[in-house]
């Protein structure tokens, strides 16, 4: 191996350690506060009502505590990405069902997304996604938001965007 081929290793080698310590470093911040952020037609068609319960019950078992006004070090978002649905084939027969995903996300209280809209563009996100017959259903909904943050508590990263199969909400 030449000596260029070598360095080149190296540095190959060198830069991807970097990028996955950048990706996987930082430890989820428990103890700290969190005040959640709603999009203002989320919050004024009342759907933060299904929202909020879940996305609140679940950050406060991660350890973080709701501190509900201005001074909060971290905000927290949740966003319902809709899907009109599509025939599928499912245990042999063929099914009408919605692909379900909810976004949570988490960022620090002074982050500025690139696109100016933190519900879709956290720091850092988790998109749980299941597949369900019934879209409107409010028990999946919560535990999709609960499955969502628990695996952000699970695999916090200062930035990025991972999914998670949350099919084990489906109600049966």
């Amino acid at each position: 191996m030449s000596i260029w081929a070598r360095k080149t290793t190296g540095l190959v080698l060198i830069g991807w350690c970097g990028l996955m310590s950048a990706g996987f470093a930082g430890e989820f911040p428990a103890g700290q506060s969190y005040i959640i952020e709603l999009e203002s037609t989320v919050a004024s068609s009342g759907l933060g009502e299904y929202y909020v319960p879940p996305l609140q019950d679940a950050f406060d078992a991660t350890g973080l505590h709701y501190e509900g006004g201005p001074g909060a070090v971290w905000v927290a978002t949740v966003e319902n990405i809709y899907d009109h649905g599509s025939w599928v084939v499912r245990g042999g027969k063929e099914e009408w069902l919605y692909q379900r995903r909810i976004l949570v996300g988490l960022s620090p209280a002074d982050f500025q997304p690139p696109g100016g809209n933190l519900s879709e563009d956290p720091a850092f996100g988790v998109e749980a996604v299941m597949l369900t017959p019934d879209a409107d259903r409010v028990d999946e909904l919560e535990c999709l938001i609960k499955a969502a943050v628990g695996v952000l508590a699970e695999r916090y990263a200062p930035t990025g965007r991972v999914s998670a199969d949350a099919q084990v909400c489906e109600r049966k």
